[in-house]
């Protein structure tokens, strides 16, 4: 007699972890608590069941699982008492999975793909809703963002985690609730999930329905496939349906595999233009920064011929200073008394260079000079001093010559 723990009750058997690790699938085994030890008979399975899950119950433990299994069992227990009582896979191209309740409303939905990530970003406030009301909601935002297939098919495929309350079926529930609302040129079909395709599904993390699939699939007997027919409860017509959304959707996954090959392509070729572009602009920008260092380079030439315009002339400076010392001659026969004297002499040298200069203005350092003069002598300067405008008049209200 073979001798393991409990590790997990299902309704139709046990799972045992013998002394080795190994796990066994027994016939049900009532009133033994999970990690309690025990006597089993491992059960046989057919062949369809065998190719599924040939993987999932051969696998080894370390000895420390037994401890782990033990340690967790109270938590294990108070969650199995509020556990979900069924999954609901939903396929139409988006595939999503919603966890229910025995009251029938969604616990929890989980996207099992891109377009279901994408879908359920666009729908709010599902938990906690009747399911077939999330699974109206489902499809008609599907079918209204065109995520449809082209046979416009529905799979519905439904998991009890315990045995099922005979009054409390999904699969009634949902097919009722379209009977009363249909979808317009929709085929939904409902069915059951076995445990076997149900563990298989999370093992691979792929839908139920795509795992159901798989299996029908493989059947290589009538019987086999005829046995898979019965627990999943499906006649032809959903068998049919099931088979055919698959095919397409293996068709459209062929095309997306092959489609990166001319993708790859074009990235290639918008990768060297975007190369090129670059170094035309870089060629422009050289340009440019040629062009504004001959501009600087011109700019600076010329600020440097108009600084140096504008710095007086030592020559100029020169002629200036022999000019101090000499007088127009006119001039000169008009003041001969007064130049005998060195200090007026020397205040009119410092003069000499303002006169017959033909400005209009009268500088204020000649203004001072002339204040220093007796009023004969400033009137004797008067034709050779700048002639005033209108405007320096008014600046100088004064008559130096009065």
């Amino acid at each position: 007699m073979n001798r393991g723990i409990v590790v997990k009750q299902h309704k139709r058997y046990t799972v045992i972890m013998d002394q080795q690790g190994q796990f066994h699938k027994a016939a049900p085994i009532e009133d033994v608590a999970i990690g309690v030890e025990t006597s089993f008979t491992p059960k046989q399975i057919s062949r369809y069941q065998s190719v599924i899950a040939q993987s999932f119950f051969q696998r080894k433990v370390v000895a420390i699982a037994v401890i782990l299994l033990l340690a967790i069992f109270p938590v294990y227990s108070m969650f199995n008492q509020n556990s979900v009582y069924a999954y609901v896979n939903i396929d139409i191209n988006p595939s999503v999975e919603l966890a229910i309740d025995r009251d029938m409303m969604v616990e929890d939905i989980t996207p099992l793909n891109k377009d279901a990530e994408l879908l359920l970003q666009q729908l709010n406030n599902l938990k906690g809703n009747p399911v077939d009301y999330v699974t109206d909601q489902i499809i008609s935002k599907s079918k209204e963002l065109n995520w449809v297939t082209t046979m416009n098919t529905v799979l519905i495929g439904i998991h009890y985690e315990r045995d099922p309350d005979k009054n409390k079926l999904v699969t009634e529930t949902i097919d009722e609730y379209f009977k009363k609302q249909p979808k317009e040129d929709m085929k939904i079909a409902t069915f059951e999930i076995p445990d076997e395709v149900r563990e298989d599904a999370e093992e691979k993390k792929v839908s139920m329905n795509q795992s159901l699939a798989d299996s029908i699939t493989q059947a290589k007997t009538d019987v086999e496939e005829k046995e898979i027919d019965e627990e999943a409860k499906i006649d032809e017509e959903e068998k049919e349906l099931i088979e055919a959304y698959y095919k397409e959707s293996n068709k459209k996954r062929t095309i997306v595999k092959q489609k990166p090959k001319v993708e790859k392509a074009t990235e290639k070729l918008e990768e060297k233009q975007e190369k090129k572009q670059e170094k035309e602009i870089r060629k422009e920008e050289k340009q440019e920064v040629k062009e504004e260092q001959k501009e600087n380079k011109s700019e600076q030439r010329s600020n440097e011929k108009n600084n140096s315009s504008k710095q007086p002339n030592p020559q100029n400076k020169d002629d200036k200073e022999t000019k101090k010392k000499e007088l127009p001659p006119g001039l000169e026969k008009k003041l001969e008394k007064e130049l005998k004297d060195p200090k007026l002499k020397s205040n009119l040298e410092e003069i000499a260079p303002y006169l017959n200069t033909g400005e209009t203005v009268i500088p204020t350092e000649l203004e001072e000079k002339l204040e220093d003069l007796p009023p004969g002598i400033r009137k004797k300067l008067e034709d050779y001093l700048p002639k005033q405008e209108d405007k320096q008049k008014q600046r100088f209200p004064f008559n130096f010559f009065k």
